[in-house]
């Protein structure tokens, strides 16, 4: 996959029109097409700006055609063209890496950047793998504080690590409010006093670490009230 975006890019700095022969319709908007330069690459329709997507499927069929039948494109519909199969390249490394672990949008956009794909490349993939539910900011946010339950960390702070990961908005809140709708943050927070406690018995460094840990200050207040009741038993 990688070899053919090297070839795709190497075909763009030469900036010649381009020559298609052969055109399939491999599923439903992606289409294998074959040019009189080299080897054949997939784009969905999706991804072109520019080219009529009539353009191409007018001449769809299976096997190579005769050159009467070749259709040329224009140096800029042929940057189109390049565009979307380096789309289409993108997509394929994103789903490399859903396969492995849930990412989040933003995430995943800067691997693929870290990969040579440039920003648009990479938006048109990942908008489309958004629309089709293979990416998800609120699913990655929920792995996410699954993973994080046993740090023990406060609303505060957890939603400032996603807002770091790209999730934001609906998604963000949504997440949040499901684990800790399953999670009461203030047992949370009084089981993080506890165990910070154990070797710190400064109140005021108790309090600043909870604070940090992202507990909002009304339920650090009731973490420590509970921790002298404890100790006073």
């Amino acid at each position: 996959v990688l070899a053919d975006a090297s070839s795709s890019a190497s075909a763009k700095s030469q900036s010649i029109c381009m020559i298609i022969y052969a055109v399939e319709e491999v599923s439903c908007g992606c289409f294998k097409l074959t040019t009189s330069e080299g080897p054949s690459f997939f784009i969905r329709k999706c991804y072109l700006d520019i080219v009529p997507i009539e353009k191409i499927t007018s001449m769809i069929f299976y096997g190579l055609s005769t050159k009467m039948d070749c259709v040329d494109f224009s140096e800029t519909e042929s940057d189109d063209i390049e565009m979307a199969s380096r789309a289409f390249l993108a997509e394929k490394c994103a789903l490399g890496y859903i396969g492995r672990a849930e990412h989040s949008k933003f995430l995943l956009s800067r691997k693929l950047e870290q990969k040579g794909f440039s920003g648009v490349e990479a938006t048109k993939a990942l908008d489309y793998l958004e629309q089709c539910g293979m990416v998800s900011d609120e699913r990655y946010a929920r792995a996410f504080l699954h993973s994080r339950k046993a740090k023990n960390e406060g609303r505060t702070r957890l939603s400032a690590e996603l807002n770091a990961r790209g999730v934001r908005g609906e998604a963000l809140k949504n997440a949040l409010d499901d684990f800790f709708g399953e999670n009461d943050e203030i047992e949370i927070c009084k089981k993080a006093c506890k165990k910070i406690s154990a070797h710190c018995t400064d109140e005021n460094k108790l309090y600043a670490r909870l604070f940090r840990m992202g507990f909002s200050a009304k339920d650090i207040r009731l973490s420590l009230a509970s921790l002298k009741n404890d100790s006073a038993i």
